[in-house]
């Protein structure tokens, strides 16, 4: 691994692998606890690994707490809920936990009923918290509910929602806990009504109903909401991000130059970063009712280059390594981004309010990497 050379060899140029040290050979996902104090991070496997930060953003520092090792296949995704400080997993092995902390400070699964047939590939806690959604290759989404009665989580499939392939993401609307964004490989980005008629008395958006749909020119990856869920942002792999206004319900449309993303993050109702395979988080800002975009975040200023009697042997490693993790001979140059491969995930470390100040990103570089909000926006360019 990248880690191996690092500390092998005592690389004391100025590289990406000397600067942010990996965690893991690949992160699948990860997420953050109420307070960010703590991170569960999968890292490529079916273990979920919960790490003690104390705030350091060194991962050296850190400190691994827990293993749940109840999954048999790849997790998927993770979503922790702040609030009930309940971490939710699904993965591969078609099933889905929600895991409980015990008083002997043990995380305890609880198995979700799903009732799939196909690898679970996305789950979300709705903003109450007290149900959550499953996304899988079956073509369809599962809203999760505990039924008291069984003492058990029991999941209810939108079955009028005609999903065509994989359910890649979700988002659930901030301000309204019936209403659930969803995208699928189908090319379709979709807005369905998710009212359990056990849990929400008044019937704001109908179970299953499809209230809005918008077509993209190819996959779509990843959805997320504005703060204010004014805002519906969708990145789709004809490289480009899409926004709707959930008021007037017009999509904005805007490419842009790079490979496709496959996550994006509202920073506040002005902001979006979008990340994937371009290795940096990139930046849009809104401009009325249009959106613009305004480059990368990341520039590559960490220049990999070496002096002495040795530099020679750390090219010819670096050139292997970089066939190794990049899957290609063709390399005139060392990568020079903080991430030295696809970017598959990013999370909320810190707000200001509903705007989003700091936030984090992981990679299948194994990298876990924290960025500010402000110094994105002001320094992103083409």
């Amino acid at each position: 691994s990248l880690s191996w050379f690092s500390h092998t060899h005592n690389m004391s140029f100025n590289s990406p692998a000397s600067i942010f040290p990996v965690l893991y050979s690949v992160i699948s996902c990860h997420a953050w606890n109420g307070d960010r104090t703590q991170v569960a991070v999968c890292p490529g496997n079916s273990q979920i690994h919960v790490y003690e930060t104390n705030g350091e953003q060194d991962v050296k520092k850190w400190k691994k707490i827990h293993e749940l090792t109840d999954h048999d296949h790849l997790v998927t995704c993770i979503d922790w809920a702040p609030k009930t400080n309940r971490i939710l997993s699904c993965s591969q092995d078609r099933n889905a936990y929600v895991w409980d902390l015990g008083e002997n400070g043990k995380w305890n699964p609880s198995l979700v009923l799903l009732r799939i047939n196909r690898a679970a590939v996305t789950c979300k806690w709705s903003p109450e918290e007290n149900k959550f959604a499953v996304g899988s290759g079956a073509k369809t989404i599962t809203v999760c509910y505990f039924e008291s009665d069984q003492n058990w989580w029991v999941g209810k499939p939108t079955k009028k929602v005609r999903f065509r392939s994989t359910v890649l993401s979700l988002a659930w609307q901030p301000t309204n806990n019936q209403v659930l964004a969803s995208a699928s490989s189908d090319f379709k980005c979709r807005v369905i009504g998710a009212h359990l008629k056990n849990l929400e008395k008044e019937k704001i958006a109908p179970f299953s109903k499809t209230l809005q749909e918008y077509t993209a020119e190819g996959w779509v990856h990843d959805v997320a909401f504005s703060p204010s869920g004014k805002y519906l942002g969708f990145v789709s792999h004809n490289s480009t991000l899409t926004v709707v206004n959930m008021d007037t319900k017009e999509a904005v449309s805007v490419p842009y130059p790079s490979l496709p993303a496959t996550r994006l993050l509202f920073l506040s109702d002005d902001n979006v970063v979008i990340a994937g395979h371009s290795y940096s988080p990139e930046l849009f800002t809104r401009d009325g009712d249009n959106w613009v975009y305004k480059g990368r975040c990341d520039h590559g200023q960490y220049k990999a280059g070496g002096t002495g009697n040795r530099s020679s042997v750390r090219s010819a490693f670096m050139k292997f390594q970089k066939i190794d993790s990049v899957g290609t001979q063709n390399i005139g140059h060392a990568i020079q981004t903080r991430h030295e491969n696809s970017i598959n995930g990013l999370q909320v470390y810190k707000k200001d309010g509903d705007n989003v100040t700091e936030f984090t990103s992981c990679g299948i570089d194994g990298r876990l990497l924290f960025w500010e909000a402000k110094k994105c926006i002001d320094e992103a360019k083409l």
